[in-house]
């Protein structure tokens, strides 16, 4: 699971990075002006990269062995997934790459 949620999220992750900029920048940039490193744009990127592993995980799951995990094993999913993802973000946070 976690070897397919890199591989896709790899090219997902990035794309939807995009898709929400440039929604935020026609629904909220524009008229708050305010920039691109914002806290709502931190928690978009987070909730995204939470959903979108859990989904690829999930479908793993679903569609190569088979199993079925329901509403409360995803809410488990995405709760395993929030912690590993908070981890990458504290990270960022603590050591910023540097230019």
């Amino acid at each position: 699971m976690n070897a397919a949620s890199t591989a896709v999220g790899i090219l997902l992750i990035p794309i939807s990075g995009i898709a929400w900029e440039y929604m935020a920048y026609l629904a909220v940039y524009r008229y708050w002006k305010v920039g691109t490193f914002n806290p709502v744009s931190w928690l978009a990127t987070f909730l995204l990269a939470v959903a979108l592993n859990a989904i690829i995980e999930q479908s793993v799951l679903r569609w190569g062995f088979r199993q079925r995990l329901g509403v409360r094993g995803f809410a488990w999913l995405s709760v395993a997934n929030a912690l590993s993802v908070g981890l990458a973000l504290w990270s960022v946070f603590q050591n910023p790459p540097r230019p």
